[in-house]
């Protein structure tokens, strides 16, 4: 089931109600490209230049380019919105902001000089480049990056198994499936 069909009724009621419209939130979502697409005139470049929606990104690319407010573009996760940044105005490259973006992997790589390396510490992506450039690395941040864990799922799984099974015993017993579609089973497993 697409988007479109799941929220039908959500969705109606916003294009129904075009003068409530939040246009600077709409802008930015990219579930609601669609809607962008069809508007003949944006006024909310600066939200739309956050947008990592591809076809989004090929609206401002196309159409808009004149009055795209590229230090946004900054901010946008999506490679190809980086590209349009770093091939367009790369004047207006904010690398502090740029270093954090998980988008802009590639173009930081030709561009270590310009790397704001407290902010790529962060980037979840970054460890590549990071790993080699160990003496660049702000530590602080690095310690607070979730990629630098990594998740032994095998461990997990057998750590865990006995839990599985005692689970599916207490979840899956005749007395609780065969209840009223609304009975709430977490409330009998772990009380109020």
């Amino acid at each position: 089931m697409d988007f479109y069909n799941k929220f039908k009724s959500e969705y109606e009621l916003i294009l129904n109600n075009p003068s409530d419209i939040s246009w600077v939130h709409l802008t930015a979502n990219p579930f609601a490209y669609k809607e962008i697409i069809k508007l003949s005139k944006i006024e909310y470049h600066r939200s739309l230049c956050t947008n990592p929606n591809e076809e989004v990104i090929e609206i401002l690319h196309k159409k808009n380019l004149s009055k795209i407010e590229y230090h946004f573009l900054n901010f946008n996760k999506n490679p190809k919105a980086v590209k349009l940044l770093e091939t367009n105005c790369p004047e207006k490259i904010n690398w502090y902001i740029l270093s954090s973006n998980e988008g802009a992997i590639e173009t930081l790589k030709r561009n270590l000089d310009k790397i704001n390396w407290c902010q790529l510490s962060r980037n979840t992506l970054a460890m590549e480049i990071l790993e080699k450039n160990k003496n660049m690395i702000n530590w602080h941040n690095l310690s607070a990056n979730p990629s630098i864990f990594e998740l032994d799922y095998e461990a997990m799984k057998i750590n865990n198994e006995g839990f599985y099974e005692d689970l599916i015993k207490e979840v899956m017993k005749p007395s609780r499936v065969f209840k009223e579609r609304d009975y709430d089973y977490l409330e009998e497993l772990f009380g109020d």
